[in-house]
């Protein structure tokens, strides 16, 4: 009986110190909440808060909502705090020496006057981007002397250099596809003259492509590229791409 009455004591001890001791745990900090308005007592909406501890130097910053509303929460107890209200196109209010008993919420509403602000101008710079020029007529894949050199080509095709565009691809009969159009409805061009099959008869798209001809000798391409649906007034005659090629001039050098 002895035995059992020490333990429902203590039992009870533990029970009524429970609480308290979370209690005092819970109580370490303060906090401020209040109300923000404007003109005709409108709460202002996105005003800033700001709370300084003047001692340390500790900030907490908040945002009022749509009541104008705001909450700070953990402060540290004690004080002098310095309250900072401000909105744009309102005079900036501040609320001194704040208190903050702890475990306590401090409470209280400001208002704000409307103030005219002198907003600072803005001065732009723009530099001319280089990677812009006035020879940029739309998407163009362009492959110089350089790259020809360097490009395998087995059927020493030109047409077969348009596969290098992205936009370009090989279709069953053996053609070309630009941006998804018919082969037939490309242009080729060499040296600014058209030299494709007129009559759509061939499926390279040139003059002779039934009996596996050539164009013209890929060694004799200086540059050559694809365009895709070039805005250039120069460019017409079709509705797919134009495969443009510029020949080599000759030179007083031999060459081999």
């Amino acid at each position: 009986m002895r035995t059992t009455l020490l333990a429902l004591t203590a039992l009870a001890v533990v029970l009524t110190g429970a609480p308290a001791h979370v209690q005092a745990q819970s109580r370490t900090t303060s906090a401020i909440r209040g109300f923000v308005y404007g003109t005709n007592e409108a709460p202002l909406v996105g005003a800033t808060v700001t709370v300084r501890q003047t001692d340390t130097g500790a900030e907490r910053t908040g945002l009022t909502n749509q009541q104008g509303a705001f909450l700070l929460l953990l402060l540290a107890p004690g004080g002098p705090y310095t309250l900072t209200i401000q909105h744009l196109g309102y005079s900036q209010s501040a609320v001194e020496q704040i208190q903050l008993p702890v475990g306590e919420t401090y409470t209280l509403e400001v208002y704000l006057a409307e103030q005219a602000v002198e907003l600072a101008g803005i001065d732009v710079a723009v530099d001319r981007a280089t990677i812009f020029t006035p020879t940029q007529i739309g998407p163009a894949t362009r492959l110089t002397e350089r790259v020809l050199d360097a490009t395998p080509v087995l059927s020493r095709d030109i047409t077969q250099l348009a596969v290098l565009s992205p936009l370009v691809r090989t279709t069953e009969s053996g053609g070309f596809s630009v941006a998804g159009q018919n082969d037939r409805y490309n242009a080729i061009l060499v040296d600014g003259l058209v030299s494709k099959d007129m009559f759509g008869l061939t499926a390279g798209g040139v003059p002779g492509g039934q009996a596996g001809a050539k164009l013209i000798p890929i060694d004799a391409v200086a540059q050559y590229e694809i365009l895709i649906a070039p805005f250039d007034v120069r460019l017409s005659g079709f509705t797919g791409g134009v495969m443009n090629a510029v020949t080599r001039s000759g030179t007083n050098d031999w060459r081999v």
